[in-house]
């Protein structure tokens, strides 16, 4: 299991729980706070974006990679964990939400432009060293700025929240003709393993929010509506399911939202709730 710490220890750091040896190692030095990370798959490193400790701006990270001690191979040569490499700078630009492709040679950035607040886009560079040893600059996609994204499971393509629907962008320079447009739906959520079906969201005039299952033979079949909001979702790789971090908007006027997890059937739309937590503060977006 990998996560961001919370105990005095451990507080903003990653850690690397080994459940079969019941084995803690912690990854990250603890001078850096991190904010989001997601792992190569072969498990050898993790990216990660942090500010310093030092650090209250919460728009000051860079991004680093660092090695966890785990093989990529059986057999390989194992890298000592916890070794931290720095990817991407906050020299010129503010680096946002980022995501690694599913093969790991890909990475997108949304940055932002810290002398022009009104030029920002998605970046995309080499996940992974060139034959001199170092990773190639950050290379801008030529397209209208977006909102969330995800990378596509080929690897070869982002989906972004464009405008009054999603695009599926290649992943080249020059990435101003979509390879498809979706009007209908705002953001992607989460990709099936082979790219055949779709979770996607659908923001309503009336502020609720559908949930939709779209595949790639056509179908377009609403699983949730809520008042509330779609957070996190994930196709299970062994059933015909997904599980959706959801919430409900609680009656009252402090704009309360109640968390939960969920189990959706696909073949029958049908909801199994799996857990129940705290209510928490909603973020109001007009």
């Amino acid at each position: 299991i990998l996560y961001v710490g919370t105990d005095k220890e451990t507080q903003g750091r990653l850690v690397l729980y080994n459940l079969s040896q019941e084995q803690k190692k912690i990854l990250t030095p603890p001078d850096l706070l991190v904010m989001d990370f997601k792992p190569y798959p072969d498990g050898e490193k993790i990216l990660f974006s942090a500010r310093t400790s030092e650090s209250q701006d919460l728009l000051s990270a860079q991004l680093y990679t660092v090695t966890t001690g785990v093989p990529a191979q059986t057999g390989d040569k194992v890298e000592v964990p916890g070794r931290v490499d720095l990817v991407l700078d906050n020299k010129d630009y503010q680096n946002l939400k980022f995501d690694l492709s599913p093969d790991g040679q890909t990475i997108v950035v949304q940055r932002g432009n810290k002398s022009n607040p009104g030029d920002f886009g998605l970046w995309f560079m080499p996940a992974t060293k060139n034959d001199s040893g170092k990773l190639p600059a950050p290379k801008r996609l030529q397209s209208q700025p977006g909102g969330d994204f995800i990378i596509t499971p080929d690897s070869k393509a982002v989906a972004v929240a464009q405008g009054q629907g999603a695009a599926i962008l290649p992943l080249q320079p020059d990435a101003s003709k979509p390879l498809d447009f979706l009007p209908q739906f705002g953001l992607v959520q989460a990709f099936s393993k082979d790219g055949s079906q779709a979770a996607m969201v659908k923001f309503n005039t009336d502020y609720t929010r559908d949930l939709f299952l779209v595949t790639n033979q056509g179908v377009q079949k609403q699983l949730v509506k809520t008042t509330g909001s779609i957070v996190s979702c994930q196709f299970d790789t062994a059933s015909p399911s997904l599980y959706c971090l959801l919430t409900q908007l609680l009656p009252g006027d402090q704009y309360l939202e109640q968390p939960y997890l969920v189990a959706i059937d696909l073949k029958t739309a049908q909801q199994k709730p799996l857990l129940v937590l705290p209510a928490v503060q909603r973020n109001v977006q007009m």
